[in-house]
């Protein structure tokens, strides 16, 4: 008798769960499954010198790395760090080609992959400029958002190793 109560409840529950998954999935507000195409289509923008506005729930860390894949020049200077660096502008250096690579809460391993990326695209600076926040050299920091670029902060972290011979 439970049980038929139990299968009535599921049935009557079942179409609210799905339009709440339909929902999530084709309007995706967080970006979650469609993620790829959200980050190219803003950096395609950003690559033509335009500004974006109003993106939410992105990942900072995804956005740096398509930007690097899509920039066709090196620059001779880029800054790492947290968002305390992010003021740093072109102002700074006139005359030099720069680029920010500023981003929230950076941790040692952010500012390590994001450098490896363009290691890797043999668009080395002449300067890097890094953001030494209190926390960066803490390894109980507890930041753990370089997890989205996890594979090229072991890429270079199996370079430095040793362990492979460069991008």
């Amino acid at each position: 008798m439970h049980f038929f109560k139990f299968i009535k409840k599921l049935i009557f529950l079942l179409p609210i769960l799905c339009v709440i998954i339909g929902f999530n999935y084709f309007i995706d507000p967080a970006n979650i499954f469609r993620s790829e195409k959200y980050y190219k289509e803003v950096v395609g923008v950003l690559l033509k010198g335009k500004n974006v506005a109003n993106i939410m729930n992105y990942d900072e860390r995804l956005l740096q790395k398509e930007y690097i894949n899509g920039i066709s020049k090196r620059k001779e200077i880029f800054v790492l760090g947290s968002s305390r660096v992010m003021q740093i502008s072109s102002s700074v250096f006139p005359g030099h080609s720069f680029l920010n690579n500023g981003v929230s809460g950076a941790s040692i391993e952010d500012d390590m992959a994001i450098y490896w990326m363009y290691r890797k695209k043999g668009f080395i600076p002449s300067i890097v400029v890094l953001g030494l926040d209190p926390w960066l050299l803490n390894k109980n920091n507890g930041q753990g958002r370089y997890e989205s670029i996890i594979r090229e902060y072991q890429g270079i972290t199996k370079y430095i190793m040793g362990q492979n011979d460069g991008p």
